[in-house]
C-alpha cells in the first residue's frame, strides 16, 4: 500500500511538471485575441495585423521594470522601423492594469498601441499554463500571413541585459525582408 502511495504521488508531480515543460506551438497562427482600449472600443488584433509586414504583440505588466524597458526599447523601433512595415503593440495584463495605464504611456510608450487585457485570455492565447510561474513581459513575433513565428517568455535568455535589444532587432529584421 505504501509503495502505490508512493507511486501516486511521484506520478502525481511528473504530471504537474509535464504541464510546466510544454512549450506554445510555434509557429501557428495567430488568430482572433481582443485587445481593451480604456475610453474607446474593443479591437480585434487581426484588424491591427492588416498590412504589416512584422508585428511585435508583447504582453506586459505595467509595474514591472521589464516591461517597461521593453516598451521604450519597443517604442524607438517603431519610430525607427516603421515605414518599413513594423509595429509594436503592447497589452497590460496586471491587476492595476487599466488604472496604470495613462502613467505607463507617458513615460514608457509613447506611440505605441497600448490596450490591456486579463490573465486567462492572455494564458489561453499564449497557450501556456494558468499554473506556476508566469514572468513578464511576453512577446510574440507575427509576420505579414499572421503567423507567430516566435515566442518568448520573460525569464528566456532573448531578454537578457544589453542583448534584449540586438534580439529584437534580429527578429524585426528577418521578417521584415
Amino acid at each position: 500500500m505504501r509503495g502505490l502511495r508512493k507511486l501516486t504521488v511521484m506520478l502525481g508531480m511528473l504530471a504537474l511538471a509535464a504541464t510546466f515543460a510544454v512549450g506554445a506551438e510555434v509557429p501557428r497562427k495567430a488568430g482572433e485575441f481582443v485587445i481593451e482600449y480604456p475610453g474607446r472600443k474593443q479591437e480585434l488584433l487581426s484588424r491591427r495585423l492588416k498590412g504589416k509586414k512584422v508585428t511585435m504583440l508583447a504582453f506586459i505588466s505595467t509595474t514591472c521594470p521589464h516591461c517597461q524597458t521593453l516598451a521604450q526599447t519597443l517604442s524607438k523601433m517603431e519610430k525607427e522601423y516603421a515605414k518599413q512595415g513594423f509595429q509594436a503593440i503592447l497589452v497590460a495584463y496586471d491587476e492595476g492594469a487599466v488604472a496604470n495605464l495613462p502613467r505607463f504611456k507617458a513615460l514608457f510608450a509613447d506611440g505605441v498601441s497600448l490596450g490591456t487585457s486579463t490573465r486567462d485570455p492572455v494564458h489561453n492565447y499564449l497557450q501556456i499554463s494558468m499554473i506556476g510561474p508566469s514572468y513578464v513581459p511576453k512577446l510574440l513575433v507575427i509576420d505579414s500571413q499572421g503567423m507567430i513565428r516566435e515566442q518568448y517568455n520573460g525569464g528566456d535568455a532573448y531578454f537578457a541585459g544589453a542583448q534584449e535589444e540586438a534580439n529584437l532587432r534580429k527578429s524585426i529584421t528577418k521578417y521584415l525582408k
